[in-house]
């Protein structure tokens, strides 16, 4: 009788995790190191939500923005809307993004880090200090083979969505664009975030509800 109730426990707790999973919405961020507009929204609105209910959705950021890339013979090349600067520290935030050894709150930690310094290109060794990442294994990841492939993926998957990108940051809920949706969260994410959120709200929506 035991042993009974013992896995109907079990069941009832894996069925109530993967619903509550399966109910967190997914949002995609596609933005650029050196745009104004990304990095306002992602210190001004991104971070401080993610901050407060990040444990109710999944994060997925996309550092490429209106770049482009192509293979030369065997190297990827890129250009970049705000310059080389900008492509190195898209790269560098690749690199962190695909950092294993770090905790999604670490590499969030030192994007917001980055993108809040008057120089993001060069905030990187600073950031990664105050993020406690390995600085060393990513720098040389974002000056290598490495770094570029992964900014690459990042590129095909921003040149991917349709309608084309036109506008840095586009945010993406659920991986549908939606037009009405991004405007507001250009405006008010928390607000849009929250009404994404399956019922029952969590308390920190309770002022949109």
């Amino acid at each position: 009788m035991f042993l009974k109730i013992y896995f109907c426990v079990l069941i009832t707790l894996f069925v109530t995790i993967t619903s509550t999973s399966a109910k967190k919405p997914t949002v995609s961020v596609y933005y650029e190191a050196l745009c104004y507009d990304s990095q306002q929204f992602y210190t001004k609105q991104f971070y401080p939500t993610y901050i407060k209910l990040g444990a109710y959705f999944n994060v997925d950021l996309l550092p490429y923005g209106k770049a482009t890339h192509s293979n030369q013979t065997g190297k990827w090349v890129f250009n970049c809307q705000h310059g080389p600067n900008e492509c190195f520290a898209n790269t560098v935030q690749a690199c962190v993004l695909h950092d294993e050894k770090a905790s999604e709150e670490q590499k969030l930690k030192f994007i917001n880090c980055v993108l809040s310094d008057s120089n993001p290109t060069y905030a990187g060794s600073k950031c990664g200090k105050e993020s406690d990442l390995y600085w060393a294994t990513i720098d040389t990841c974002s000056k290598t083979e490495e770094g570029a492939n992964y900014l690459a993926q990042y590129g095909d998957r921003t040149h991917a969505v349709r309608p084309n990108i036109s506008f840095v940051p586009t945010i993406i809920f659920n991986s549908v664009y939606n037009q009405e949706l991004q405007n507001k969260a250009l405006k008010n994410f928390e607000e849009v975030l929250c009404s994404q959120l399956s019922e029952p709200k969590p308390a920190e929506c309770g002022k949109f509800v």
